[in-house]
Formats: C-alpha cells, sequence, structure tokens
C-alpha cells in the first residue's frame, strides 16, 4: 500500500527492477534507494529509474551498501518507509513439497 508512505526517504529491500523503489520516489518526491544482492537486477533498477526519469532521485545499492546507509541514518536520527518484496521462485523438492527460492541468476 502505498497510501501509507510517510514523508521520508525509501528502502527498498530485494529490488529486483527497482519498480517498488521508482514507484515511491513518484509518489514522495523523496530519494528512495533501491538494494539487491544481484548484479543483474541492479543493472535493471538503473536502465528502469533512468527511463522512468527517477535517476536523480533513486540510488541503486548492493546489499552491504544499504545495510551502511540504515546504520548512517539511524545514526542521524533519520528513518524510513521500508518497501519490500521478496522473491519468491516456486520449486519443488525430493519430498514434493513447494518450496520458494531466490532464483538466483539461474532462475532457480
Amino acid at each position: 500500500r502505498y497510501d501509507v508512505l510517510l514523508p521520508l526517504p525509501t528502502l527498498d529491500l530485494f529490488s529486483g527492477s527497482g519498480s517498488a523503489a521508482i514507484l515511491s520516489s513518484s509518489l514522495t518526491g523523496l530519494p528512495s534507494h533501491s538494494a539487491d544482492s544481484n548484479p543483474r537486477c541492479r543493472r535493471f533498477a538503473r536502465y528502469n529509474a533512468a527511463v522512468n526519469g527517477k535517476s536523480d532521485l533513486v540510488a541503486v545499492l548492493e546489499g552491504k551498501e544499504a545495510d551502511a546507509r540504515e546504520a548512517k541514518r539511524r545514526r542521524e536520527g533519520g528513518g524510513w518507509n521500508f518497501v519490500a518484496n521478496p522473491p519468491y521462485v516456486p520449486r519443488r523438492y525430493a519430498g514434493g513439497m513447494p518450496m520458494y527460492t531466490t532464483g538466483g541468476d539461474g532462475g532457480g
């Protein structure tokens, strides 16, 4: 729900394409940080921010960089809007029970 965003920067975890960070910046006019551990996802997020005219508001980060930014913001007494779209790639394992995985570069 994007109608509950506070007037704070957004940290988008597991961002993938960066769509949540881009949308958040579009709605609030404030900076967003798109964080993903996958370099391919980070490239897509940068591209998507650029084609949506949000490169100036959306910073694309590797997970460790996002951790450092959050720690700095906490020290400064600031807060974040946290949004997340965790990976959910359905897959089956030996027992036939459904399992979800990150997918990774190979998709599962």
